[in-house]
């Protein structure tokens, strides 16, 4: 049991999972460390799919920008709007926006005489809308779909800071 989410509601539910594991081994002697939860993600987990970039932008033959935008657009925003809180807002802003009438061009971004012309993703925050619960999805979904198609991105891969 690793990183269990303590709080009153979830007490219940810890103390049978405590409970199950000294049943299973009586004599087995187990540590419980108990701290405050992060307000933030650390700062590797929201750079690891940053790491991988590169390697979409060569495979795809995409900008490194362009990787950066799809991700958030295809990967992230879905998992946002889905959220209870955070989603019906979101979702009403870019409403009002006219987001969902735009190109993909338009939202990802492009090139027009050798000059980036930025797309809407850039201005629009996604990974900072995440819990940690949620970066972990979109990025095991980056992942999952990629490696698919052949890139050769892991977790295994990401250097310790």
């Amino acid at each position: 049991m690793k990183n269990f989410p303590l709080s009153l509601t979830t007490k219940r539910d810890f103390d049978n999972q405590v409970n199950k594991l000294l049943s299973e081994n009586p004599s087995q002697k187990l540590f419980v460390n108990i701290s405050p939860k992060p307000k933030k993600r650390s700062l590797p987990a929201n750079a690891v799919y940053y790491a991988w970039i590169p390697d979409i932008s060569d495979h795809t033959g995409m900008y490194q920008i362009e990787v950066r935008n799809t991700l958030k657009l295809d990967f992230g925003l879905n998992i946002v709007l889905s959220d209870k809180e955070k989603g019906p807002p979101l979702y009403k802003m870019l409403n009002r926006l006219n987001f969902y009438n735009l190109t993909r061009p338009e939202l990802i971004g492009y090139m027009d005489s050798n000059q980036w012309v930025q797309g809407a993703m850039e201005f629009l925050n996604v990974t900072s809308l995440m819990s940690t619960k949620q970066h972990n999805r979109m990025r095991d979904e980056i992942l999952y779909f990629y490696q698919q198609m052949g890139v050769n991105i892991d977790y295994k891969k990401i250097k310790s800071p």
